[in-house]
This record gives structure tokens, C-alpha cells and sequence, in this order.
């Protein structure tokens, strides 16, 4: 199935499937969001490190790696464990295959709120 989903499946933008859209800048924005949200948390809280200099610098860089290679493990994921249609035209396809589709969705729900009240406190 990874194979299957690693390259597109049509050669020209007009053999394109009805399911190929163009999103909205928001849209995508949306996507990639929540993990600046983290990075900015960590800056906002630089008044406790000792050297603010040195650590903030390479505490964002680490942080934005980070969060690069998880986005790249989970979009491997999601392409070896679900058939493309299912990828590109459900938005909540992570409810299709976690454990648990509730737990998912609460997880989803806590990540918001932490993600505003870090904002609040910085």
C-alpha cells in the first residue's frame, strides 16, 4: 500500500481524479499550525533558562527538526495503512486508524486547549 500512495497516480493536472482540489492558504495552514504553536511555547518561556542565548537558538532549531521527522513518520503511516482515496477525501482519517476513535478525538481537543493557553501565557 506504501508503494501505492508514494507517487501520484495520474501523469497531467487534466487526468487528475475529481478528488484532486487546490486548497486554500488556511486550509493548509491549518496542517502545520499546531507545531509552531509548540515552538513558540518554548520561546515564549525563555525567561527560565540560564543562558537564554545559546539555549533558545538551538532549542528552536531542535524543536522545528523535530517536528519535521514526526510529520514525516506519520505521513509514512498514514500511506503504508490507508488507501489514497480514503487519504485525500477524509479529513479525519487519523480516527480511522488510531486505536481508539474517541481517544483520538480527545487527544485532538487537549492539544487544542494546551496549544491556547500556551498562546495565553506567553
Amino acid at each position: 500500500m506504501l508503494r501505492d500512495n508514494f507517487y501520484p497516480n495520474f501523469s497531467s493536472m487534466n487526468d487528475a481524479p475529481s478528488f484532486v482540489t487546490v486548497h486554500p492558504f488556511f486550509t493548509v495552514l491549518g496542517v502545520y499550525f499546531p507545531s509552531i504553536c509548540g515552538v513558540f511555547a518554548g520561546v515564549n518561556m525563555s525567561g527560565d533558562l540560564k543562558n537564554p542565548a545559546k539555549n533558545i537558538p538551538l532549542g528552536t532549531i531542535a524543536s522545528i527538526i523535530a517536528t519535521f521527522f514526526m510529520y514525516i513518520i506519520f505521513m509514512v503511516i498514514f500511506a503504508a495503512t490507508t488507501e489514497r482515496e480514503e487519504l485525500v477525501t477524509n479529513q479525519m482519517v487519523g480516527a480511522l486508524i488510531s486505536g481508539s476513535d474517541w481517544l483520538f478525538n480527545i487527544g485532538i481537543y487537549f492539544s487544542s486547549i494546551s496549544g491556547c493557553a500556551s498562546a495565553t501565557y506567553g
